[in-house]
């Protein structure tokens, strides 16, 4: 069954400017069945929309090996299955060491991540059965644990993630860590395959992969996993007490916003204290958001159980909504773009126009830059107007002679002004020449843009806040659409203890590699697609009477 969610919340805590009902509920949306699979798959299209596989994808156009992948997928009827790391399982491996490769080992080991043959999900039982299972340059053995699929190369046994695309003759199937071969079992022939000089893949698997694993892994014998003595309790003490751009690294925050939102959540009765202080459990939370950290670095961080993280982090997820429902104003409206990440077969309606796939988020905000209405949820083939246009057919209402400024992706009505179409808009159109306004047109739109881009520079100060609006994240879609509310609530947060915004311009060294970032389409160039008629008349002869008397008092103040 394919998720429909959305979460339409007022965010936390916003001086209001007037009152109005702006928190509703988005509808239900039907959206298209996925379309049937092409016979001919392009495996580098395929990996760069799926998800998070940029690495592997590169390594294989460097090393050419997705052309033999690509061969076999469409000149043999074997097919292909490809277990493709993600890229934080190449973040995990020292980049130098690879680099250190040559041409020919960096080939075979690409060539390690592939099968030469299909093979559905349904069939990886009885491969574990008849283990090892050939693979384009070695061996590996294949393990089904009550339905948890593994791959054992090297030392360890690396799971199957998920299944990235499933249709004959292609396979790709999402790994946690980059396959490391082991060394062949007749490791006293070691000499005699060095002195003869043997071909390349014989040496990468005999001496170079086993040194490299070692060298990059470390040690496999059993140790305690959380033998530190900075545990979560002091680590959390000592970021919040410490210099402060490790605050401001960690969660985005200074110390004393931070210990205020925790005595918030806490007086509030939203977040208990209980075994972990809700400074802990916030402080994972925070370092999740910031980091896009996984439940494997969060344990690393704070020294406790992946279970653990998992309980609070659903904890904070689940509070989200009623952090919402406080205060809200009339201000501006922009669409913005957030990445998510499916399962091939839930694709479909959340690609965007990029090709990548995304939530289109409708954000409000005041003019004291805080965020006063946000629309999550919405897939990101869904236009701006549609999004909009389906609240307000759900009961979403503008108080009596109110309106909100709108960009060119939304009907011109009376209660959401859009500039002229055709005209100048943008202020960088301005800066060019240095023109004044030939017409109330151009003047209207001059100051429409000056007034909505506080929701433009809102936008651009969450996404550097939050690097995770940038990129797709591991966790379920019912939570993946809460995380642009959740960092917009935060953001006003800030703003009401007047947190600094300086130092996200200056920050040496980004949470997240930006060049993990997705493809988005740019907030709000998207074409309305609505015309609301009857209101976007009125919309016009407001907009005209508005736009004509800031024309007569211009060519008053210039004469």
């Amino acid at each position: 069954m394919e998720f429909k969610a959305a979460v339409l919340v007022s965010t936390l805590l916003c001086l209001a400017l007037s009152q109005g009902a702006l928190c509703q509920r988005a509808p239900i949306v039907e959206t298209p069945a996925p379309a049937p699979a092409p016979g001919y798959v392009d495996l580098a299209d395929l990996l760069s929309l799926a998800g998070p596989y940029r690495t592997f994808l590169d390594y294989l156009t460097r090393t050419d090996v997705i052309k033999t992948f690509q061969s076999q997928a469409n000149d043999t009827k074997q097919g292909i299955s490809v277990f493709a790391p993600l890229d934080s399982a190449f973040a995990a491996v020292d980049s130098g060491a690879l680099s250190n490769l040559t041409a020919g080992q960096l080939r075979s080991l690409m060539l390690h991540h592939a099968m030469p043959k299909y093979y559905p999900l349904s069939a990886f039982s009885k491969l574990a059965a008849a283990s090892p299972v050939p693979m384009f340059a070695y061996k590996v053995k294949v393990t089904d644990d009550a339905g948890i699929i593994g791959v054992v190369s090297g030392w360890a046994t690396e799971k199957l993630v998920s299944s990235v695309y499933s249709t004959s003759p292609v396979a790709v199937y999402a790994l946690d860590s980059v396959l490391l071969p082991k060394g062949s079992p007749e490791m006293g022939r070691l000499e005699l395959i060095k002195k003869r000089k043997a071909d390349e893949d014989d040496e990468i698997i005999f001496l170079i992969f086993p040194a490299l694993y070692f060298h990059l892994m470390g040690s496999r014998e059993k140790t305690k996993r959380h033998s530190s003595i900075l545990y979560g309790k002091k680590r959390v003490r000592g970021l919040l007490n410490g210099h402060i751009k490790n605050c401001r690294t960690a969660f985005r925050m200074e110390p004393q916003i931070f210990r205020w939102l925790a005595s918030y959540l806490r007086n509030e009765g939203l977040i208990l204290d209980s075994r972990l202080k809700v400074e802990e459990k916030l402080a994972f939370f925070l370092y999740m958001l910031s980091h896009n950290a996984s439940f494997e670095d969060l344990q690393v961080e704070f020294e406790h159980s992946g279970s653990t993280f998992h309980t609070y982090i659903k904890e904070f997820f689940n509070i989200i909504p009623t952090l919402a429902t406080r205060f809200n104003c009339i201000g501006t409206i922009d669409g913005s773009h957030v990445p998510v990440s499916l399962t091939f077969e839930s694709q479909a309606p959340w690609r965007n126009r990029k090709g990548s796939l995304s939530q289109n988020v409708m954000f409000a905000c005041d003019f004291d830059m805080n965020v006063t209405f946000i629309s999550c949820g919405w897939e990101g083939s869904v236009t701006d107007a549609r999004v909009l246009s389906s609240a307000m057919l759900k009961g979403f209402q503008v108080p009596p002679s109110k309106f909100y400024l709108v960009d060119g992706g939304y009907a011109n009505t009376k209660f959401f002004l859009a500039p002229y179409r055709g005209v100048r808009y943008h202020l960088k159109e301005w800066e060019h020449g240095r023109r004044r306004p030939q017409n109330h047109r151009e003047l209207f739109n001059l100051r429409h843009a000056i007034m909505r881009n506080h929701v433009e520079r809102i936008l651009g100060i969450l996404k550097k806040r939050f690097h995770i609006l940038n990129v797709a994240s591991f966790h379920q879609l019912e939570n993946q659409v809460k995380i642009p509310a959740a960092a917009a609530i935060i953001h006003n947060i800030i703003k009401m203890h007047d947190g600094d915004e300086e130092w996200l311009d200056n920050e040496e060294e980004d949470n997240i590699d930006p060049r993990t970032y997705v493809n988005l389409p740019n907030d709000g160039d998207n074409l309305q697609e609505n015309n609301f008629l009857e209101n976007s008349i009125q919309g016009n002869n407001l907009r005209d009477q508005i736009a004509w008397q800031m024309w007569l008092d211009y060519q008053q103040q210039q004469e």
